[in-house]
C-alpha cells in the first residue's frame, strides 16, 4: 500500500489582489477569507482533474521497494527530490540518483529503476520517497479558481444551497485538464 502525504503545498493559483479586481472588491477587510477561497478553489480544480498543478512537495512511503517501477500518486512528477531506505544493516541510506530515473510523460509519474532496487530491512515504512510534483497553473485553470472563488464568495451566507456545486464555465474548464483514465 502506498501512503503519501503532502510536505509543501503549492503557491495560489491566483493572487488575492486578481481576486479581487476580478470580483470588483475594493476593501481589504477579507482578505484573508478570499486567499482561503483561492487555496479551496485551487485545491477541488486538482481534485476534480485529478493531478498537480502548482509545484508541491510529496512524501511516499513504502515498507519495500516493488519489483519494478514506482507510480507516485500524484503527479505529474517533475523531480525526485530524494529517496532513502532502511538496508539490512539498519542505517537510512539516501540512494544515489543514478539509479533511477523518471518517466516525465507518465501521467502520474514513474520511477524507473535503472539498478535492481535494494534490499531493506523487514520493517514497515522502509523506504522513503520525497518527490515534487506539478508543472504550473494553466490560465483556464486559473480562470476556473476565479469563478469558483466569485460564486463561493457571493454564495457564502446563502442558507440552504449547497456550496459544493460549482459553475458550469469551472467545470468546463477543468474538464479539459480532467485524466482521461484514473
Amino acid at each position: 500500500m502506498i501512503r503519501a502525504r503532502l510536505i509543501t503545498p503549492p503557491e495560489p493559483a491566483i493572487t488575492v489582489d486578481e481576486a479581487k479586481q476580478n470580483m470588483r472588491v475594493t476593501e481589504d477587510a477579507e482578505d484573508s477569507l478570499i486567499l482561503g477561497l483561492i487555496k479551496a478553489a485551487g485545491a477541488r480544480a486538482e481534485k476534480e482533474c485529478g493531478r498537480a498543478f502548482g509545484a508541491q512537495t510529496w512524501e511516499v512511503v513504502l515498507d519495500a521497494f516493488p519489483s519494478g517501477d514506482i507510480t507516485v500518486p500524484v503527479g505529474p512528477l517533475v523531480s525526485v527530490t530524494s529517496i532513502s531506505y532502511e538496508p539490512e544493516t539498519g542505517a537510512t541510506v539516501i540512494m544515489d540518483p543514478t539509479g533511477y530515473e523518471i518517466a516525465a510523460a507518465h501521467d502520474e509519474g514513474l520511477i524507473v529503476p535503472l539498478i535492481d532496487w535494494p534490499a531493506v530491512y523487514g520493517t514497515r515504512n522502509a523506504v522513503v520517497i520525497r518527490y515534487v510534483a506539478g508543472l504550473g497553473w494553466p490560465d483556464d485553470i486559473k480562470q476556473a479558481v476565479h469563478l469558483l472563488v466569485g460564486h463561493w464568495y457571493n454564495r457564502r451566507e446563502t442558507a440552504g444551497e449547497r456550496m459544493e456545486e460549482m459553475p458550469y464555465g469551472a467545470c468546463a474548464l477543468m474538464g479539459l485538464h480532467r485524466r482521461m483514465f484514473a
